[in-house]
C-alpha cells in the first residue's frame, strides 16, 4: 500500500492525507486520530494475572487514550473484578488506575477504564497490559480494546 493516501476530512471540514503503514500486524494512519490498535478476546476475569494486550511496534510511540472492556458472556456474577492497566511490572497501574467494576456483570455490558489526566507515552516495545488483582465470582469473559495514538 506503499503511496497510497486516503483523504480524510476533519472535524473543522478541512481535508487532510492520511498514509497507512503495517507494522507487527497493526494498520497506523499518519495523523492525528485516535485508533483501536489491538483487540484481545476471550480474556476471563475469574482469574488473578496479567494478560499483554498490546506492544508497541519497532520505531513507534503509543499514547493509551481509552481501554474498553466488552463483556461477551457473564453467568452468576455477584463479586465484581477489580482491574488495572499499564506497563510496569509489580501493580500495573501507571495508565489505567486499579477499579473495582461494580455492576459490569451482564453480557454487553461495556466498562471504560478511567485514564489519567496526563497521559502515558509508550515506546517501541513497551507492552500495555490488563491486571486482574481481584478475579469475578461466577463465569466472566470479556474482549479488551485497546485506543490511542500511534505514531
Amino acid at each position: 500500500m506503499s503511496g497510497v493516501k486516503f483523504k480524510q476530512v476533519s472535524s473543522e471540514g478541512n481535508p487532510g492525507f492520511f498514509v497507512p503503514r503495517i507494522e507487527n500486524g497493526v494498520v497506523a494512519w499518519s495523523g492525528g486520530n485516535a485508533q483501536r490498535v489491538a483487540v484481545v478476546d476471550n480474556l476471563s476475569l475469574n482469574s488473578t494475572g496479567v494478560t499483554p494486550l498490546f506492544t508497541v511496534p519497532l520505531g513507534s510511540t503509543f499514547i493509551v487514550t481509552q481501554i474498553v472492556l466488552r463483556c461477551t458472556s457473564a453467568t452468576g456474577v455477584t463479586t465484581f473484578a477489580t482491574v488495572s492497566a499499564g506497563s510496569l511490572g509489580a501493580n500495573y497501574d501507571n495508565v489505567g488506575s486499579t477499579q473495582a467494576l461494580t455492576n459490569f456483570q451482564a453480557t454487553n455490558d461495556a466498562w471504560s477504564l478511567t485514564m489519567p489526566s496526563k497521559t502515558l507515552s509508550l515506546g517501541p516495545g513497551d507492552t500495555l497490559s490488563l491486571n486482574v488483582t481481584v478475579g469475578a465470582d461466577g463465569t466472566q469473559v470479556v474482549s479488551v480494546d485497546v485506543l490511542g495514538y500511534l505514531f
